[in-house]
């Protein structure tokens, strides 16, 4: 019931800061171990763009959310429209915010041809990190 509602609220005409402001951090842990307490919840992560993947406006981003001593690493992947052709891209390497709603764990195959399975998050917002 709890989506229902976060759902309704989101898409009324609602401020890229006060969309932001309600959505809750979590770790992957929490994601991976328990996907569907978060399914259709508001989120925010913070990590390492590891990858992307660009058609037209929309694009896909594998990121590493969990900071270690030297490295990130907990791989997600996050799918997001850019606003416009003219919005800033978001580059490997960069680090950013999201803010969206966690969907599903999605499964892709490796380069090895073994399958990953991450969580993913449908981004509404994707911040580069000053």
């Amino acid at each position: 019931m709890i989506s229902s509602s976060v759902s309704s609220f989101v898409s009324c005409s609602v401020s890229s800061d006060d969309y932001n402001a309600s959505c809750a951090d979590y770790t992957y842990k929490e994601l991976a171990r328990d996907p569907s307490k978060y399914e259709g919840l508001l989120c925010h992560v913070h990590g390492e763009v590891i990858q992307v993947l660009e058609d037209g406006l929309d694009v896909t981003h594998r990121i590493n959310i969990t900071k270690d001593d030297y490295y990130w690493k907990d791989t997600i992947i996050v799918t997001y429209t850019r606003k416009s052709s003219t919005e800033s891209r978001i580059l490997e390497d960069d680090i950013v915010d999201v803010y969206g709603t966690f969907s599903v764990m999605y499964t892709y195959k490796s380069v090895i041809g073994g399958d990953v399975t991450v969580p993913m998050i449908s981004a509404k917002y994707v911040v580069l990190s000053e």
